[in-house]
């Protein structure tokens, strides 16, 4: 019951218990973070099970071991979201199903999953698949594309149109993109690097910072207003928002509403973002799995379009989803507070204690996947998928806190891959970036890529954009 709970040792890290010391460590923990976290992180199963790290001038325990991430996953009542980054959070973003304590979250969970139910999906995707279509009918053959910044219009203008139907939003949908970006990117700092007074110097950074977090409470507000003014059902998550109740006949207030909004479009805004950037740089690294993809897509849709009804049959497209969100799981580290006395794997863990896990981490292990940092779909097959331990693969998070869009999450990059490989080839060119970097999510500033149209027999193509 008694099991140490081990300190992160890196060499240049001391590990006396001084104030002084443990000043010098939180600082040194902090430039780990900043500077290479997925290295630091990658390195803490040597050391323990659960290693204690530092986040700002508090210690914090990583939880390295699988079947204890389950644990602390399915157990949200006692290992509840909390601490200084998600009261950071907080404070950014509201109080929604991202941060949310545990009674708060049940009710608010009740009441929004019926705007996820499967049988939306279609719809959904429908959007998703108009906005790519009419993305790729941008690009030119044989010229270089920024991959990055297309994918990102495709998802925060689908993003905008599956919150806010197109006629009742207007240009707020043209307003997405920059915004949520530069608020995620601001919010990453601020959560991970907690010290305030470094957020209220009169930097550019911060002014961008202020002026978009400002921005998106103004349009959600405004959106709100204008949905409650009309009474208009319009199909969309918006006014599924308003229309829900839970059991008692209760629904969200407006600032209920407000919070779900921000949490929901900004979460499905980068992570998607995040995952479509990277199966496209992985599969433009690995042309053979790339040509079994678009051989699988032409066989399923015929020189057609890809649909919604076509997933079934895009069984290589959906493994190159799952092993590209095991290698670069957008959303790589989180937290959770002990809310009692209590232990994990016979490790005593004090009330109030922040205890991290990482998806990043447990996917790189090499003791749980064979060539760990490959890029291997096949490893997904049935004949191949491995008997790993329960917390293993935990790209959406696991318990109750799953990701509530996760079934949608998955359709839409799916679904986007396919609409993408059906008329386009793409190469890396020279200097593209080769990893993701972690912020809010792990994502690519930029990612040039040369694009050839296809020729497909039987097929129509794209019309241009003009």
């Amino acid at each position: 019951m008694n099991q140490h709970i081990d300190t992160a040792t890196d060499p240049p890290i001391a590990a006396a218990r001084t104030r002084k010391r443990s000043r010098l460590r939180a600082i040194r923990h902090a430039l780990h973070l900043i500077r290479r976290p997925l290295q630091f992180l990658e390195s803490l199963p040597e050391q323990g099970d659960i290693v204690e790290v530092w986040f700002g001038f508090r210690p914090a325990y990583v939880v390295c071991r699988p079947d204890l991430v389950h644990q602390l996953l399915v157990n949200s009542r006692v290992f509840d979201k909390g601490g200084p980054q998600i009261e950071r959070a907080r404070r950014l973003a509201g109080n929604g199903l991202f941060a949310s304590a545990y009674e708060e979250h049940k009710r608010q969970r009740r009441i929004v999953q019926l705007a996820f139910h499967r049988e939306r999906l279609p719809g959904y995707s429908q959007v998703m698949i108009e906005e790519t279509t009419a993305e790729l009918a941008r690009w030119r053959d044989g010229t270089t594309i920024d991959i990055v910044e297309s994918v990102r219009r495709i998802t925060a203008r689908a993003a905008a149109r599956t919150m806010f139907v197109a006629d009742v939003a207007g240009p707020v949908v043209n307003e997405f993109p920059q915004a949520l970006t530069t608020m995620l990117e601001g919010s990453y700092r601020r959560m991970i690097i907690p010290i305030d007074f470094l957020y209220r110097l009169p930097l550019p950074s911060n002014r961008r910072y202020d002026h978009a977090l400002r921005r998106m409470h103004e349009i959600v507000e405004e959106m709100i207003h204008t949905y409650r003014a009309a009474g208009v059902d319009h199909g969309d998550l918006m006014s599924m928002l308003l229309a829900a109740r839970d059991d008692d006949g209760d629904g969200l207030s407006d600032p209920e509403i407000h919070e779900q909004v921000y949490t929901l479009v900004a979460g499905s805004f980068e992570t998607t973002t995040s995952t479509i950037c990277c199966a496209l740089q992985l599969l433009g690294t690995h042309q053979e799995i790339a040509e079994r993809v678009r051989a699988e897509v032409d066989a399923t849709t015929a020189g057609g379009a890809p649909g919604y009804a076509d997933l079934p049959e895009l069984d290589l497209t959906r493994r190159v989803v799952t092993e590209t969100l095991r290698l670069y799981p957008s959303g790589w580290i989180f937290n959770r507070t002990a809310t009692q006395d209590t232990e994990l794997g016979g490790y005593p863990i004090a009330a109030g204690s922040t205890l991290i896990y990482s998806p990043y981490l447990v996917h790189h292990r090499a003791d749980l996947y064979d060539g760990a940092d490959r890029f291997d779909p096949d490893r997904w097959l049935p004949g191949r998928a491995q008997a790993a331990p329960r917390g293993a693969y935990i790209p959406f998070g696991g318990g109750a806190r799953k990701c509530i869009g996760s079934d949608l999450s998955l359709t839409e990059i799916t679904l986007i891959l396919a609409t993408v490989f059906a008329n386009w080839v793409l190469t890396p060119v020279d200097g593209a970036p080769t990893r993701p970097r972690p912020r809010m999510a792990l994502t690519m500033n930029r990612l040039p890529m040369r694009a050839e149209r296809r020729a497909r027999p039987g097929s129509r193509p794209i019309s241009r954009f003009s």
